[in-house]
């Protein structure tokens, strides 16, 4: 929750890797990929 300015430095690491997976996620892990994204 309050480590936005700790975590912003690696969101372009990060954000790639997560929307791959989302791309990739079958529909079993659709719950997954919401839970990923907020």
């Amino acid at each position: 929750r309050s480590v936005g300015y700790r975590f912003g430095p690696h969101l372009s690491d990060c954000i790639p890797l997560l929307i791959g997976y989302c791309k990739n996620a079958s529909e079993v892990d659709e719950e997954l990929r919401e839970y990923s994204l907020q």
